[in-house]
């Protein structure tokens, strides 16, 4: 094993050309389980890449919660406009 890059492991030897390495569902991994390999582009798995995810996740929660909380708050004070009842009829 080498070193420690953006949060992963550099391979330095040990690996053929025609080898891959799990990087990804590991916990689920059991001898003689069938498996459903996929390649996905490392850079997609770097602690950096991982990071800005999980902030544009929270982002996204953050807004949908926001539109939810305004659009019952409408829905109390009887404010709905047009396209907003025909949206929820829909």
């Amino acid at each position: 094993m080498g070193r420690l890059v953006d949060g992963l492991r550099v391979i330095e030897e040990g690996l053929g050309p025609d080898e891959s390495v799990v990087v990804k569902g590991i916990q689920r991994a059991r001898p003689g389980a069938k498996v459903d390999p996929k390649s996905i582009e490392m850079t997609a798995l770097t602690a950096s890449a991982l990071k800005k995810e999980k902030e544009a996740n929270k982002k996204k929660e953050a807004q949908n919660k926001t539109t939810t909380q305004s659009e019952n708050q409408d829905k109390e004070n009887g404010t709905e406009t047009e396209e907003k009842k025909l949206k929820i009829e829909d």
